[in-house]
């Protein structure tokens, strides 16, 4: 439960501002694609893989909640007016 992420804080920290396109916007340079190596391009591949699985479990589990009743249990002596 305790993650201790100061210990990969620089990891973490991005500067976005080093992100950014440094160069002219105005140039045809900076509208090209992105140039990927082919390892890049199968990793982002299985990138995408994994998201369409990802997003298709998600559909169906709610798909099988559709319909379903669901129930909760208060207890109404420890709850607030507000509540």
């Amino acid at each position: 439960m305790d993650l201790d992420y100061t210990r990969d804080e620089q990891l973490i920290m991005i500067d976005w501002e080093l992100m950014r396109y440094q160069g002219d916007v105005a140039l045809p340079d900076a509208s090209r694609p992105v140039e990927m190596t082919p390892e890049e391009s199968i990793m982002s591949n299985d990138v995408e893989e994994l998201s369409e699985d990802m997003r298709r479990e998600n559909d169906a589990e709610v798909r099988k909640a559709l319909g379903k009743t669901s129930l909760a249990f208060m207890d109404l002596e420890n709850m607030s007016l507000t509540s």
